[in-house]
């Protein structure tokens, strides 16, 4: 690593694309229902494309007047609040939009901008962010103090190694994550035809019941006749010491994390310390525990 060098972000960034302020009706124009993709902070998971169907459009004439620098494949982006520090590689020639809580970085060429998205991934990296960042309730990031953050960076040729190394690791990740999707979606028409169109049941006994006609000896009740059911806790937020991004601490998983994650979620964007969990009386759930959001205006942004 003697060859190594470390740098400012803002000296290996050509141009940084930023129009966190605009908005159509400060262009004088409105939403499309199609054309260029306009994507926002909570469509930016590290590494994936996340919450489509919130995703907004603009037409040719609105993208032009917007996107004065555009958005090109080799690009990085990055959130710079709510959440801070996701990272997404722009590896595609289709024509997008960067609205609200989002830079997009354009890489010179001391540096191979793949390398650097993994770079900006790692747990130094976004360390520094956070100790960047400013806000208590909404913690955020600006342009200048992005700019100010280090990158270590090995000879040119060395940071395509490193990065087709990590890319083909992800590939694979990727193709087991959409085997599983599937293997998920026959699991859910299986359920389907078992438990609620009663398909090996369809010769009877049948017993009526206040939701319709149920196979003989299957029960109806509210949720608290068969489950323990306990409500989630947050510790003051304008008291931050309570939170942790250090993996080992306890998992604290929000609603925006179960929206990013699938059917299935073992790990979150934030954790809280043993103490919070204490001094709060947090609820630590067991494995195999069913989570379920009530209040979805919460994680609205």
């Amino acid at each position: 690593m003697s060859e190594w060098k470390t740098y400012r972000l803002g000296e290996i960034c050509k141009n940084v694309v930023d129009y966190r302020g605009k908005t159509p009706a400060k262009l004088g124009a409105d939403w499309a229902t199609s054309g260029y993709r306009v994507f926002s902070a909570k469509n930016i998971k590290t590494g994936h494309i996340v919450q489509t169907d919130s995703i907004r459009y603009v037409d040719e004439d609105l993208y032009r007047k917007w996107m004065k620098d555009e958005v090109e494949r080799g690009d990085i982006i990055i959130t710079s609040e709510a959440p801070l520090g996701e990272v997404y590689y722009w590896d595609s020639d289709e024509k997008i939009v960067l609205g609200q809580r989002l830079f997009g970085l354009k890489i010179n060429k001391v540096c191979y901008s793949k390398y650097l998205y993994y770079y900006m991934t790692t747990v130094q990296f976004q360390s520094e962010l956070r100790n960047r960042a400013t806000g208590t309730t909404v913690v955020g990031l600006r342009q200048p103090e992005l700019l100010k953050c280090t990158v270590s960076l090995p000879p040119l040729d060395e940071q395509r190694k490193i990065a087709g190394i990590l890319g083909a690791l992800d590939d694979k990740i990727e193709l087991n994550r959409r085997i599983n999707a599937n293997l998920e979606e026959q699991a859910q028409a299986l359920f389907k035809s078992w438990f609620v169109d009663f398909e090996p049941f369809k010769d009877g006994p049948f017993i009526d019941s206040e939701l319709g006609k149920i196979p003989k000896g299957w029960r109806v009740g509210v949720a608290s006749d068969f489950y323990n059911i306990t409500i989630g806790k947050t510790p003051p937020r304008k008291e931050q010491f309570w939170f942790s991004k250090n993996c080992k601490d306890i998992v604290w998983v929000s609603i925006s994390d179960m929206g990013n994650s699938g059917p299935f979620i073992g790990d979150s964007s934030e954790y809280l310390t043993m103490e919070s969990i204490k001094k709060f009386n947090i609820c630590v759930v067991p494995i195999d525990t069913v989570l379920l959001s009530f209040n979805p205006l919460a994680e609205l942004n």
